[in-house]
């Protein structure tokens, strides 16, 4: 889990991974508005390298601290660890047949 003001991520992305500031920079400078949507145009979004920010900016970043938190998290990146959020929240969940 990161916490950082934008403008110091910004000034890191800047410094660690141009190529995908200029992708999000002219992305959002095209960003058309519906209502209370921003959305931006896929070809700008697409042209973005696929790093992640773990790699592109946290792992290189001399700015940074590490804080133990021990708050439960899950990505949840599965449909196991879903079912497993909505049983902690819902109280129960079944799956199907069982």
């Amino acid at each position: 889990m990161f916490m950082f003001q934008a403008s110091a991520f910004l000034a890191e992305l800047k410094a660690q991974a141009p190529a995908i500031l200029a992708a999000c920079e002219s992305a959002v400078a095209a960003a058309s508005h519906d209502l209370d949507f921003t959305r931006l145009p896929a070809t700008e979004f697409a042209a973005s390298p696929s790093d992640s920010i773990d790699y592109a900016v946290m792992e290189k970043t001399r700015s940074a601290v590490v804080v133990p938190l021990d708050a439960g998290w899950s990505d949840v990146g599965s449909w196991s660890a879903l079912q497993d959020a909505l049983r902690r929240t819902s109280g129960a969940m079944s799956r199907p047949g069982t």
